[in-house]
């Protein structure tokens, strides 16, 4: 039976005592685990949202998205457009005698759109790229919790990226263990160089190990929302030290976001959801410690913590269960916070964020550039960039200035007695344009009615002027007549 076993064991040095052959070998030279073997990926197909909704082959948590829970989501037709648009890549990563396959779901700008020397993995190099890592090992379909902030980030400039293994879908160790490498070997497989990253749950520690295993594949901001590890851990399980290590480094920063909710997620009870927090305050208060003793300047804190997401009178962020899985659905705040503190290097620091009440509504330029960066985006360069400022202009053309209150209550303040109309240039202070009191004031001809001035590309009106009419039909320009301002004529004359 001895020669058997020994039959059947894979060929290999004896390493016991003596030449004794074992099935283990000794602790120095034990073989390397499989998670750190490169994988050779395939690919085997790619969908899009789309042509399966077309086809009928649309999944119930998918069909649930789009239609139940969208307007929880506060989905409107751009961002359902904008989902529908994702595509699945399904992969094939093969390892010695290993087989798994891998599903990266895509939000990508210049997908199926590129050029003739530009080929599909090069399509990720255009814009900033995103990496979603929601609650694995917790929930069946891990990508699904943070949907609505990726599908805005993608409309805000982001490529995003969700990675998920079918086969680790239940298994939170399996997933510390080899997720990381899977994680930043499907990277490289799309030639994707650099992330930033949205976790929320055990999706934290799957980052930070992964953050540890490979700094260089990793940007400089990153945001977990409800930091946790798998039920039963008694020690973190990802290497702090390491990551104290490259946060010394002055270009990496981690803002971690907390929601207490009773039953699900309480850091002031015993659990892993309060040793994940120790861990994280005490990080951040030996990185402090260290830049108060003056062993390290730099202008940010390499860790930011935003401890109440929900105040009582705020509540930035809503849980929707859906089935076995669990939604995030975030405040518009807390998404342009999110958004504005991933698109920019480490800024931010922890005094700033509290006065902001634990948002990022505005990033700080401060201290001197550093050799290769690029120049902060002037606001109306980003608004230019992203298609806002059509947006803006159609909803500043969808006002109805029949009765705009504040000139009233501001002409009535200035001048009791005036009783004439706001818009045939007989008060200043209705200056839409210029807000000027000396500039020219544009009206338009014809019986005096309060009409709106815009010019549209077929977008529905949704309103009509004093005579009926719908201003915002046409998409040709209004005639108008230049009219120079004169003082309102005393009441009575």
């Amino acid at each position: 039976s001895s020669g058997a076993a020994a039959r059947s064991r894979p060929p290999g040095p004896p390493f016991g005592r003596g030449g004794e052959v074992t099935g283990r070998a000794p602790k120095g030279l034990r073989r390397r685990p499989r998670g750190a073997m490169p994988l050779q990926f395939r690919r085997v197909k790619v969908t899009e949202m789309r042509d399966l909704v077309a086809r009928g082959t649309i999944t119930d948590l998918e069909l649930a998205l789009l239609k139940k829970h969208g307007d929880k989501m506060r989905w409107g037709s751009n961002e359902k457009a904008a989902f529908l648009k994702m595509y699945t890549h399904y992969l094939e990563a093969v390892q010695e005698r290993m087989q798994l396959e891998v599903r990266a779901r895509v939000f990508c700008h210049s997908w199926g759109v590129t050029a003739d020397y530009l080929n599909a993995e090069d399509s990720f190099s255009n814009r900033p790229c995103l990496l979603v890592i929601g609650d694995v090992g917790a929930v069946p379909d891990p990508w699904a919790g943070l949907i609505q902030p990726a599908v805005f980030l993608h409309m805000h400039g982001f490529n995003v990226i969700s990675i998920e293994v079918p086969e680790l879908s239940t298994s939170m160790t399996r997933w510390l263990k080899t997720g990381p490498r899977i994680i930043q070997e499907t990277l490289n497989f799309l030639n994707i160089r650099t992330v930033g990253t949205l976790t929320c749950g055990n999706g934290g520690c799957v980052f930070l190990e992964a953050v540890a295993q490979a700094r260089e594949t990793f940007g400089g901001t990153h945001f977990a929302f409800n930091i946790d590890c798998p039920t039963g851990t008694k020690k973190v399980p990802f290497p702090m030290f390491k990551l104290e290590d490259h946060l010394r480094q002055a270009d990496l920063q981690f803002w971690f976001g907390f929601c207490d909710e009773e039953g699900i997620y309480n850091r002031y009870e015993a659990g892993t959801p309060r040793l994940c927090f120790d861990a994280i305050t005490a990080l951040q208060a030996r990185l402090e410690g260290e830049r108060r003793r003056g062993k390290r300047r730099q202008d940010h804190d390499e860790v930011i913590i935003s401890e109440h997401l929900n105040m009582p009178k705020v509540k930035n962020v809503e849980r929707i269960p859906v089935g076995r899985n669990t939604i995030y659905a975030f405040s518009d705040d807390l998404l342009a916070s999110i958004a504005r503190f991933l698109e920019h290097p480490p800024r931010q620091n922890q005094e700033a964020l509290d006065e902001q009440g634990g948002l990022v509504t505005e990033i700080k330029i401060t201290g001197a550039m550093k050799p290769g960066e690029a120049l902060p985006e002037l606001p109306a360069l980003r608004v230019l960039r992203l298609g806002e400022a059509g947006e803006a202009m159609y909803q500043l053309a969808q006002m109805d200035p029949g009765e705009p209150r504040v000139y009233q209550r501001r002409a009535k303040k200035r001048n009791p007695k005036f009783t004439g109309s706001l818009f045939d240039g007989s008060d200043a202070g209705s200056r839409r344009t210029s807000h000027s009191s000396t500039a020219p004031q544009l009206a338009l001809f014809g019986d005096g009615a309060s009409d709106t001035i815009s010019r549209t590309s077929g977008r529905k009106p949704s309103f009509t002027d004093a005579l009926g009419r719908n201003p915002l039909r046409k998409t040709s320009l209004t005639v108008l007549s230049l009219r120079r301002w004169s003082k309102p004529l005393p009441s009575g004359d």
